[in-house]
């Protein structure tokens, strides 16, 4: 299996694809929306953010300081739509070709069924890691040049707070500690295990269709369908004050911008529960995608 897996990286990872996805996503990181506050000036793309205003507007307000602007490169609400695309472009269609073409009937003889689909489960997961990591550490490391330090603020919040920055409002309630490297870890390991589950969406769809085409396509549709239907609960709250739950499950993006805010603060859910979701989501896509495959490789 070890073979097998080690091939399927090889050619899912260094490929034409992986790196167009890779150009993709930081297109759409670089295009979040930005508010410029206190101003009547429209929302600018980070990209056109950085390019149209300066230091001294950075150092007014704590929400330009370097660790919360790579945590707003999260907020893409197309990325929750473009997401199973993404993470499926470089594997799915080598996937489904491999099968149209019988080529799979060797790599079975040598690995055994089981661990031939073990081994795409396995890959789809690692390509959609390897993605966010990539680009995101790239977008941190500009941040990180480009933006100030969040303790060198001049906003009168930071001195509200205490200096403890990693306290504003929502951001790091979690994780509560004030070390950079942590944040930007578990926010890309987070965003790498939403990503995951899209990826496996696609992969589940796949051994149903064996169109790739089709199977990338789908998901996007259902999440961009999910992402109209859930504006109509975006300020709907119960008694208590938290937004509906309808609004974390329909909305993919919000998944993707903040998994502990929204489960969390939102929800009312303690953090593990939010993983346990995750968990039971690639479990059943993987059942989905093993039964068919399992029905497809007997053949």
């Amino acid at each position: 299996m070890i073979n097998t897996l080690r091939s399927d990286l090889r050619k899912c990872l260094f490929s034409l694809p992986f790196l167009l996805s890779a150009v993709l996503l930081m297109i759409l990181i670089f295009s979040t929306p930005c508010v410029i506050i206190n101003t009547n000036t429209p929302n600018y793309p980070i990209a056109l953010f950085i390019l149209k205003t300066d230091r001294t507007l950075w150092e007014q307000y704590l929400q330009y300081s370097n660790v919360l602007m790579f945590d707003k490169g999260f907020a893409n609400m197309w990325l929750g739509v473009f997401m199973p695309f993404l993470v499926s472009f470089p594997c799915v269609p080598v996937f489904c070709d491999e099968y149209n073409s019988n080529c799979w009937r060797h790599c079975v003889e040598r690995t055994g069924r089981r661990k031939y689909i073990l081994s795409k489960f396995i890959c789809v997961i690692a390509v959609a890691f390897a993605l966010i990591t990539l680009c995101y550490l790239i977008y941190a490391a500009i941040c990180m040049c480009i933006f100030p330090d969040p303790e060198n603020s001049l906003d009168p919040l930071l001195a509200e707070r205490g200096g403890k920055w990693y306290e504003y409002y929502y951001f790091n309630n979690y994780f509560d500690t004030p070390s950079k490297p942590l944040i930007i870890a578990a926010r890309i390991i987070t965003s790498a295990v939403v990503a995951s589950v899209n990826g496996l969406f696609a992969l589940a769809l796949s051994a149903v269709t064996m169109n790739k085409y089709t199977s990338m396509g789908i998901p996007m549709i259902i999440y961009f369908f999910f992402m109209q239907f859930a504006e109509s609960y975006e300020f709907g709250t119960n008694i208590e004050g938290i937004v509906d739950t309808r609004f974390f499950f329909a909305d993919n993006s919000q998944r993707i911008s903040g998994v502990e805010n929204w489960f969390c603060e939102y929800m009312g859910q303690p953090l593990w529960w939010a993983y346990l979701y995750f968990a039971l989501a690639a479990a059943a896509l993987f059942a989905i995608y093993r039964f068919f495959m399992m029905r497809r490789l007997r053949q």
